[in-house]
């Protein structure tokens, strides 16, 4: 996983943590680059906080502006 898009998708699905360990070899920021990225995706659709995303799409999905 190296972009946010994969990240939302493992979180929305039901994983509480998610593999960027092949993605930090080419990108060794790639951690800090993810968390802020998730921090303005979530500003930007007023989710407060990850738990929310967190197995959405088991508990229906959620609707959310892209």
């Amino acid at each position: 996983m190296t972009d946010i898009e994969g990240l939302v998708e493992m979180l929305s699905a039901g994983a509480n943590a998610v593999g960027i360990g092949f993605g930090m070899m080419a990108n060794p920021t790639l951690p800090d680059q993810l968390v802020k990225e998730l921090s303005h995706w979530l500003m930007k659709r007023e989710i407060e906080s990850v738990e929310e995303v967190t197995s959405a799409a088991q508990r229906g999905g959620f609707d959310v502006p892209r």
